[in-house]
């Protein structure tokens, strides 16, 4: 009996590696094993996030303040995240428009610099006390500080000036001190006006960023056009620049130059769109005043890729 299962077990194993080899072998076998390593290896797009986001309405800058902004960024240079901002931003800026990311950009900065103004006033005091109390025949110990651009020193050391009249370095720093405090006070009221005015109207456009996963061994593909539906009606996007560092927008809109944009393998990238301007009529009316109103309202998004279309639901913030 225990030869007569060994037998059979043998029997089926060989039955089934004969099957196994002849479905390889046969034309219809082998291109089922094509089709379906191809989809193994293929890319594999999934919409992981989605986010409707509103435009709020730039705040204008009265004349004055906007000299104060002009002046911030231009001494405060290459450590501003001014300078982060899209070339339009800082433009607009400079003009005394400001949009909610270059007014986060502008009080950073601000906040930064009046932290070194404080700390600039205090060495400035710290030497006029010094001074006031040096003796002729002692060694001035004072902190070194910037005097402006004008250097108010000049090629003399303290030293050498407080020896010749105490009086004098003394008017040098109550003059580098007033400007300072100057200038701290005009950074403090631009801090306040940006802290009271933050931007709260809807202008009625929106961003609609897309999160796209890909969980394949290959790269895919996402096409710069899509379609929203929502209570507004049927809406045509088209890819949106991203501001980038120093202005340069990333990823858009130079990686569609093929009309296409890469999803690596493996890999997750963030899609913005918005209205294109084929959307006219009562649907891109509608969606503004969806927009402005702030209604909550599910909004259907539908991405058209290498590999057919992804459908995705989200909805308008309140």
């Amino acid at each position: 009996m225990a030869d007569n299962d060994n037998r059979t077990v043998v029997l089926g194993k060989k039955a089934f590696v004969s099957t196994l080899v002849a479905i390889m072998l046969n034309p219809f076998g082998i291109a089922l094993g094509y089709l379906v390593g191809k989809w193994l290896q293929g890319p594999k797009l999934s919409v992981k996030t989605v986010l409707v986001d509103p435009e709020l309405e730039v705040v204008p800058l009265n004349q004055d303040l906007v000299v104060i902004l002009n002046n911030l960024e231009g001494d405060f240079n290459a450590a501003s995240n001014f300078w982060h901002l899209s070339n339009e931003e800082q433009t607009n800026a400079r003009k005394g428009q400001l949009s909610v990311a270059s007014m986060n950009a502008v009080t950073s900065d601000a906040q930064v610099y009046q932290s070194y103004l404080q700390s600039e006033k205090k060495d400035l005091e710290s030497n006029i006390t010094i001074t006031e109390r040096w003796t002729r025949g002692q060694i001035l110990e004072i902190v070194p500080v910037p005097l402006g651009e004008d250097n108010r020193l000049g090629s003399e050391s303290p030293q050498a000036i407080v020896e010749r009249s105490k009086n004098e370095l003394l008017g040098i720093y109550r003059s580098a001190l007033k400007e300072v405090e100057s200038r701290s006070q005009k950074l403090q009221d631009l801090i306040k006006f940006l802290h009271d005015h933050l931007p709260d109207k809807r202008t009625g456009v929106a961003v609609i960023k897309v999160g796209v996963l890909n969980t394949g061994d290959s790269e895919g593909v996402l096409y710069p056009n899509a379609t929203l539906h929502s209570d507004a009606g049927e809406i045509d996007l088209t890819a949106s620049p991203e501001p980038g560092t120093m202005g340069s927008p990333y990823p858009y809109p130079s990686s569609f130059a093929g009309g296409y944009v890469v999803v690596p393998a493996r890999s997750f990238r963030e899609m913005r769109y918005t209205i294109a301007h084929s959307s006219r009529g009562d649907a891109a009316e509608n969606w503004k005043k969806l927009v402005q109103t702030g209604r909550g309202t599910e909004v259907r998004i539908e991405l058209h890729t290498g590999s057919g279309n992804l459908t995705t639901v989200g909805h308008l913030p309140i």
